[in-house]
């Protein structure tokens, strides 16, 4: 039989590795003079990043007949990487003075859906995104889910049941 610190350090080590993937979702609608595009925000988490994805769909054009550009703010100037999109909208990279998260120079017309997603070390928080089309004017703004200041530590995780381990190690000791 396994001494009760090496089953507590080895229950411990298992609860880290089987840290579950933390999961977000949000549906919001942008709207304004360009028209109302419906927005489908997912973010998980995999134990050390997250992951950024909104679905985009053009549902009822007003002001134009199609979309320009999507943007994320990025009011701390967070650090994003992987950023991608499944339309022909040229990705962002990270700009240390950039606002926001822009994806650009693309055409998405109504009735059409594109995804677009990153990847960043920071948790979600509530924000403001925009769609705008450059040359008219037009725009439409909500209110989703991007990059908060929070950077979550699964580290402290391990440190606290290596510190449980240890404490139960020391009783048994002490006993």
């Amino acid at each position: 039989m396994l001494p009760k610190t090496t089953v507590l350090l080895v229950i411990a080590i298992l609860a880290v590795a089987a840290f579950p993937a933390l999961a977000v979702h949000m549906d919001s609608q942008l709207t304004g003079d360009l028209g109302v595009l419906d927005l489908a925000t997912d973010v998980t988490f995999n134990g050390t990043i997250w992951t950024y994805t909104y679905q985009l769909t053009f549902t009822t054009a007003i002001g134009s007949s199609y979309v320009h550009s999507f943007a994320v703010d990025n009011i701390g100037q967070y650090l994003f990487t992987n950023a991608s999109n499944t339309g022909n909208f040229t990705n962002p990279t990270y700009d240390p003075n950039a606002w926001s998260v822009d994806w650009i120079l693309g055409t998405m017309t109504q009735g059409e859906t594109v995804t677009f997603s990153y990847q960043s070390q920071h948790a979600p928080d509530v924000i403001t995104v925009w769609a705008t089309v450059g040359d008219s004017g037009t725009y439409a703004s909500g209110q989703t889910l991007g990059m908060g200041a929070e950077i979550p530590e699964p580290g402290a995780i391990l440190a606290l049941s290596g510190m449980f381990a240890a404490a139960a190690g020391l009783w048994r000791r002490r006993r």
